[in-house]
């Protein structure tokens, strides 16, 4: 069974400011960013339900070495939505409003 993980729009604007803000700086941070975003991604694919679970149905996966996490939630029995590409010290919650 493939699970399908997709991100909300929000998010997916969310992964491209923080890309463009780690591009400026530095090409190759921002490779980096995005290499551990998509590893972030494949271990939701692969087993969503051993990730800690934040509140509802809302979980939740740190990118390793950035301080940010990827908060998903199951959007049916095989999808997954990514809602937010959350820095974990900036606004908390800021996107459990997000359908």
């Amino acid at each position: 069974m493939s699970i399908r993980v997709e991100f909300h729009d929000l998010a997916d604007k969310e992964f491209e400011a923080a890309f463009s803000y780690y591009a400026e700086r530095s090409p190759r941070s921002a490779q980096r960013f995005k290499e551990a975003v998509n590893e972030a991604v494949r271990r939701i694919a692969e087993s969503p339900e051993s990730l800690p679970r934040m509140s509802g149905p809302n979980r939740f996966i740190r990118v390793q070495r950035f301080q940010y996490i990827l908060v998903f939630r199951p959007r049916g029995p095989d999808d997954i939505v990514i809602v937010a590409v959350a820095h974990t010290s900036r606004r908390p919650n800021y996107w459990r409003r997000r359908t």
